[in-house]
């Protein structure tokens, strides 16, 4: 989907079209915009940050649909894995957030700064306030999804994955940020 909108004449481009897995520029322009920044290490944070400031820069971006990308290292998603990556993705977009406070909006954390459901506000006070006890539930509820999967019980599995990636997600967060706020 996200290819096929950048396909389209007049697609505007933000910074998370750049997708460095499908990306082609010059050396010249990569050392003269800094390259990746070595503290930002996630799937999609260090790109994210690295397209803000290549559009900064006014590096017009071109989506080429018959380039080809080969992707050499063969990445497995588990479940481990991904609810890594939404601790990643928390962390990244804090750091995205510090260095370019105009993209704050756009980023998936502000959609948690102001919770406005009990599971929400539970889930703040977890990360927050009590994170080893969250780290403890989460835990349990991770084993749950094997029980669940084995049931075959995928409304009720898809449920539970929502929400631990949403308590991953905001503990990533929470490793780079002073307060809730």
């Amino acid at each position: 989907d996200k290819f096929r909108a950048m396909g389209h004449p007049g697609h505007r481009y933000s910074y998370q079209d750049l997708l460095s897995g499908n990306l082609s520029l010059s050396t010249d322009l990569f050392a003269a915009t800094r390259g990746f920044d070595p503290a930002i290490q996630s799937a999609g944070g260090e790109d994210y940050e690295f397209g803000a400031r290549l559009i900064k820069a006014g590096v017009d971006f071109t989506f080429i649909s018959d380039a080809l990308a080969y992707h050499h290292e063969h990445e497995t998603m588990d479940l481990g894995r991904s609810l890594q990556r939404s601790r990643q993705e928390g962390r990244a977009d804090v750091a995205i957030g510090e260095r370019h406070p105009d993209l704050r909006p756009t980023l998936r954390l502000v959609n948690f700064e102001h919770p406005k459901h009990l599971f929400d506000r539970i889930v703040h006070a977890l990360v927050f306030r009590y994170p080893a006890l969250g780290d403890r539930l989460a835990s349990l509820i991770r084993r749950t999804l094997g029980i669940l999967e084995r049931v075959r019980l995928r409304r009720s599995w898809k449920r539970l994955f929502m929400g631990l990636r949403h308590y991953w997600y905001l503990r990533g967060a929470a490793e780079r940020l002073t307060s809730p706020k």
